[in-house]
Order: C-alpha cells, then structure tokens, then sequence
C-alpha cells in the first residue's frame, strides 16, 4: 500500500488544472457580462463554477489517499497540520492583504479577522475564491480528528454526520424540510459541500482496497453524466434568459437551477467517478499526461486564487478607457481569459513555489532548535 500513496497520479493533477480552468471561464462569463454588458459564449461556461465542485471531491481523495496511514497516529497530527497550514495560507495572505489595504468599503474587524483566518463569514468574501478555503479548512480540522480518535472510533461520528447531510438534502430535494438560510453556522455545517469531501475520501478508500478492473468504464461514465449535467444546466438557464430578455448579468449569474443547488448530486456524483476512473486506470498502467497539464495542475491554486482579480481589473480597465467595442468578439475577450491564466502561471512559478520553500525552511529550522 505505501507504493501507491508514493504513485504520482498525473490524470488527476491534468483534472485539477482543468477545474480551476473552468472556474476560470465562469468568472470570465460573470465579470464580462457585470462590467462590459457583454455575454461570452453564448452563456456557454455558466455552469463553470462546478469546478469547485469536482475541487472538493478532490481534496477529500488526496488527503485520505495520502493520510490514510496516519490515521490513529496522534504523533502525525501536528505534521499534517502545519503541512496544511503551509499550503493553504501564505499564498492566500499574499493575495489577501492587498484587498485589505485598498479595499473601497469599510472593512469592520470580524470581516477582517474572519478573512484572514478563514472563518465563514456572510458577506461577499475580499477575495472571491475564499469561501471555498473555508470548506477545505474545515475538512482538514476534521480529517485530522482521526488521527486523535482513529478511524474506528471517529468513523461512526463521521458517517453519522454524513448521513444526516444525506437525509437532510433529500428531504430539501422533496421540498419537505430546510434550515433557514439565514442562519450562517446551520448553512455551513449543512452544506452539501461537505458530502463532496466525502465522496473523494470513499474514492480513495475503494482504490486502497480494493483493485478496480473497469477504471475506463467508470471514467467515461462520470465524463458523461458531468457533460450532460452542464449541457442540461446551460440550456435551462438560457432558456429562461431567452424568453425573459434577461440582461447579460441576470443571464450569467442571476437564474439558479436544481441542478446548481443539488450540486453533490449532479457534479459531486460524477466527479466522484470520475477520480475513482482515473486514479484506477493510474494505478495499474502509466498514462502519459502533456506536462503543461500537469503544470495547470501544480499552478491550479494560484490560478484559481488571482484570476479574478486579473479578469475584474482587465474588464474595468476597458470600460474606463472606452473601448468595450473592441472586445464584443469572443475571441478578443478570450485574450483577457488567457492573459488571467498566464499570469496565474507565473504566480505559482515565481512566487508561491518561492514562497512555500521558503516557509518550509524555517519551519525546519525552528524544529531542529
């Protein structure tokens, strides 16, 4: 078993670049149509945001892929703990402080502080992407009760937990039970999001336990059902933009869907096969994935961190100096999409790789003394 939690799943870390790509293109169709008036694509990427979706999935296989042996190990806690801590927040900080300095609106210090820990807060986050930090930060907290507990023992909480999130969400689907969503710690606690983390932990557990034989089958079958789940998401809010002339931003971020609101189900489900597929297919023969895949991959969290703020900049910019004209073609506003994922590539290469090996080094320095 420890040679497959060494094994370099390449597949997934090309899936991870492509998820922030997407969240990427749903930003892209949001800002454009809030701040140029313009629809891109047709509207084609407003389900884009699901990347964050097929994001959680991941995180939960990762973690429980990598962390699995470690779990009733208390001695491992706080090396998990710090080796998340350093992933997730220096970068975050990094792009956070300066929307702390120039921010246009008042900033009270709960928004700040709750910013800079990542605690849930209401209102609309100063970086766009963070709210999602906060599902990870959580999920980590959890995971690493494991390692306290054991799996034995925590498990049962686990799947408890789980299974009320099931039985509540099914009952939300039947329209017969919902907490009020006004109420900030029921809505997080509650959240689908977290069954996401779960089905990655489940697709990592059947690959440590078992050996998979229809990896390609169960691949093209999440493939199929996340494309028609998009296809079925774009169509239904186009439709109602069509026969309502809805305005470009009520087209690209105003009209909600089930399909939205249920994510766990119409995304989760088939991300979960998805990653299952491709860490199965992985495992048992090598698949040779493009390097600028596996770099979108490594990069994908300094892409996903920036990129709207490259995109909401880029789209001001055009409308202060006038020239929305020249970007009504979708080829021109792909520049501004590309130019936002560029300059997450460089991100990534010249300042958060930096930055994280650097915070390691002292971190190894300050435990050898």
């Amino acid at each position: 078993m420890s040679a497959l939690s060494r094994k370099q799943l390449n597949l997934l870390q090309a899936f991870r670049g492509l998820a922030a790509i997407l969240v990427l293109l749903y930003h892209g169709t949001t800002m454009t149509a809030i701040n140029l008036q313009q629809v891109l694509f047709g509207n084609s990427f407003v389900f884009a945001h699901v990347g964050v979706n097929f994001f959680f999935v991941l995180s939960g296989f990762i973690i429980f892929y990598i962390h699995k042996i470690d779990i009733g190990k208390k001695h491992k806690l706080k090396d998990f703990l710090i080796k998340r801590f350093i992933r997730v927040y220096p970068v975050y900080w990094l792009v956070l402080i300066p929307r702390l300095l120039v921010s246009r609106k008042e900033i009270d210090i709960f928004t700040a502080l709750s910013s800079i820990v990542l605690f849930p807060y209401p209102d609309p986050p100063l970086v766009n992407v963070s709210w999602t930090l906060s599902y990870e930060i959580f999920f980590y907290l959890i995971f690493s009760l494991t390692m306290i507990a054991g799996f034995r023992y925590l498990k049962v909480v686990v799947i408890i937990w789980l299974g009320l999130l099931g039985i509540y969400w099914l009952l939300y689907t039947a329209n017969i039970f919902a907490f009020n969503q006004n109420n900030l710690i029921f809505k997080f606690i509650f959240s689908y999001h977290h069954l996401e983390f779960g089905f990655g932990c489940l697709a990592a557990y059947i690959v440590k336990e078992y050996k998979i034989k229809s990896g390609k089958i169960i691949l093209a079958t999440g493939m199929i059902l996340f494309t028609l789940s998009s296809i079925a998401t774009v169509n239904y809010i186009n439709g109602i933009a069509d026969s309502t002339l809805a305005s470009p931003v009520m087209r690209a971020q105003g009209i909600k869907t089930s399909l939205e609101e249920l994510g766990f189900i119409y995304y989760g489900i088939p991300s979960f096969l998805i990653i299952l597929g491709a860490a199965s297919i992985e495992l048992v023969q090598e698949i040779k994935v493009p390097k600028v895949w596996v770099y979108l991959g490594d990069a994908s969290y300094s892409i996903y961190l920036i990129h709207g703020t490259i995109i909401n900049n880029l789209t001001l910019l055009i409308k202060k100096i006038q020239i929305e004209t020249f970007f009504q073609n979708d080829i021109s506003k792909l520049l501004i999409l590309f130019v936002a994922l560029i300059v997450g590539c460089l991100f990534h290469s010249y300042i958060e790789k930096p930055l994280i090996n650097k915070v390691k080094k002292q971190v190894l320095v300050y435990k050898s003394n």
